[in-house]
């Protein structure tokens, strides 16, 4: 049973809002990245120039001068790992603004209901659909294959310890089982094609959808 939204409503916005509004959203990304990495920044040469200048003779005995020391450097792992933190959550950010404007372009397809949205959820469901009731391939959009390995990693840190999974693997660059570094980087990496990617999908779909009601009018 076909239970997409027959409305006029259904045509989506102009494209490039979906462009605009995704990269404020983006910039937003990477302001907290830069802040995160300039403070961190800051509070890492602090401590690698009180870690050069301490010197056994400022403390009582070698015991407490050792505890200072371990202190210090445990205090520069912990900003490492809030460095990591940060960039996880950017990644993991920067998907669900992939997300979230789906479900708001689905949501315009196919109306409100969640029941049948839940039926989309998965992105092998979106193709499926999409191709069934508007011969709209997904696959075709400027940057899906960027945007799926995106997905892939945005997965494998938020269910697979940060490790690399089969699926995203299959991308150039990934080995199976090997930890996931440079989440900057990462960002970086593939922040500039998401909101080209938003912008396709929306001027493509509104092809479609023109299309396939041209052909109904028609029957």
């Amino acid at each position: 049973m076909r239970w997409f939204n027959r409305s006029k409503k259904m045509a989506l916005p102009y494209p490039d809002v979906y462009r605009a509004l995704s990269s404020i959203r983006i910039d937003v990304l990477k302001h907290l990245l830069l802040s995160v990495s300039t403070q961190l920044l800051t509070e890492q040469h602090d401590l690698e120039s009180r870690i050069e200048t301490t010197k056994p003779a400022d403390f009582d005995d070698d015991m407490t001068y050792q505890w200072y020391v371990d202190d210090l450097s445990d205090s520069f792992h912990t900003l490492k790992d809030i460095e990591n933190e940060a960039g996880k959550l950017s990644i993991i950010g920067l998907y669900r603004i992939v997300e979230s404007n789906m479900v708001s372009i689905l949501t315009r397809l196919y109306g409100d209901n969640k029941k049948q949205l839940r039926k989309l959820h998965s992105i092998d469901e979106q193709k499926k659909y999409l191709m069934r009731d508007f011969c709209f391939d997904l696959e075709k959009t400027l940057n899906f294959n960027k945007i799926d390995e995106l997905r892939l990693l945005n997965n494998a840190i938020k269910h697979n310890n940060c490790v690399v999974t089969r699926e995203l693997s299959q991308y150039p660059g990934w080995q199976e089982n090997d930890e996931i570094i440079d989440y900057s980087q990462l960002f970086n990496r593939f922040s500039s094609a998401v909101p080209q990617y938003l912008k396709d999908l929306a001027n493509q779909l509104n092809l479609a959808i023109q299309a396939k009601f041209k052909r109904d009018s028609c029957v």
